[in-house]
């Protein structure tokens, strides 16, 4: 896991990275009140990205301990309501 994340850690390795953040909400077709320029103005498109993966993995892991969660209940569950038989 620590590997992956390392792996996703911000290289400006192409041109595309090294462009502003701006030319990444506009690649996504974003409008532009749905992001503010300003802020985005000292970022690159490279680092942005970057932090979206960084972002979306760690969704992704709390989405599936959570559901692990749920299937241990449910386990522990089936094993009380058999116990009660």
């Amino acid at each position: 896991m620590t590997s992956h994340y390392y792996l996703q850690r911000t290289d400006l390795r192409t041109d595309r990275h090294k462009q502003s953040a701006t030319a990444y909400a506009k690649e996504l077709n974003l409008e532009k009140n749905e992001f503010d320029e300003d802020e985005l103005n000292d970022l690159t498109l490279g680092e942005v990205e970057s932090a979206y993966t960084s972002a979306q993995f760690i969704v992704n892991a709390m989405v599936e301990r959570k559901n692990q969660v749920k299937s241990w209940k449910k386990v522990e569950e089936k094993k009380k309501e058999e116990k009660e038989k």
